[in-house]
């Protein structure tokens, strides 16, 4: 199932998250414009519904927040020489071992929340900027880093994340780096402030509408 950039009524217009269905059951809503909020959103909702999500979630208006909140995206920045190195290694994402990454990050993404479902042809592009983080010899966790950000992180065991942080961060250019994280995640947000990560703004508020 494909996803719909650019969904089009005489009400209004909004992209649609349908990718996640076959996977997680869940679709995503984000309004673009509209001319009567309340009816477009009734609108994508039933589309969604159609489509075969269960639980299906909305941003980008105002009308949303009629509904239970479920997530806000927080950007989170830290300086780049604020944060001590580790001794763990960073290993790049290769062709042989691009499914072994993709595994491990969709058992991981099930527990967070917003988080998305990657397909096949979505990893392919890890061969860019996906990781993996050992310590001699043993998996610490993966991750997405490229530019002044770190796309995804995720540990394989308790007490990892910090290493995989540092790890990451010399995938990296500049002077600091900046990184997305689910208000409800707060086990993350705790562990980014731990290692000096301050939050930055708000990116988004998402509301479940069903």
């Amino acid at each position: 199932m494909r996803d719909i950039p650019f969904f089009t009524t005489q009400l209004g217009v909004a992209s649609l998250t349908l990718s996640q269905i076959p996977y997680t059951q869940k679709a995503f809503i984000c309004i673009q414009d509209s001319s009567n909020a309340k009816e477009f959103l009734e609108e994508c909702f039933s589309f969604c519904w159609a489509a075969g999500a269960n639980q299906i979630y909305a941003t980008g208006h105002h009308i949303c927040a009629l509904y239970p909140e479920y997530t806000s995206i927080i950007q989170m920045r830290a300086e780049l020489s604020s944060l001590a190195d580790t001794d763990v290694q960073l290993f790049p994402v290769t062709e042989q071992t691009i499914e072994n990454w993709r595994s491990i990050y969709n058992k991981k993404i099930i527990h967070i929340p917003g988080g998305a479902w990657m397909t096949i042809q979505q990893g392919n592009d890890l061969l860019k900027d996906g990781y993996f983080v050992y310590r001699d010899g043993q998996l610490l966790g993966i991750g997405k880093a490229f530019g002044d950000q770190i796309h995804w992180i995720a540990s394989v065991f308790h007490g990892a994340g910090a290493d995989v942080v540092k790890a990451l961060c010399r995938a990296l250019t500049g002077d600091s780096v900046s990184l997305e994280v689910a208000s409800a995640n707060e086990k993350a947000i705790a562990l980014y402030e731990k290692l000096g990560f301050i939050r930055t703004k708000i990116i988004s508020t998402w509301y479940c509408v069903k």
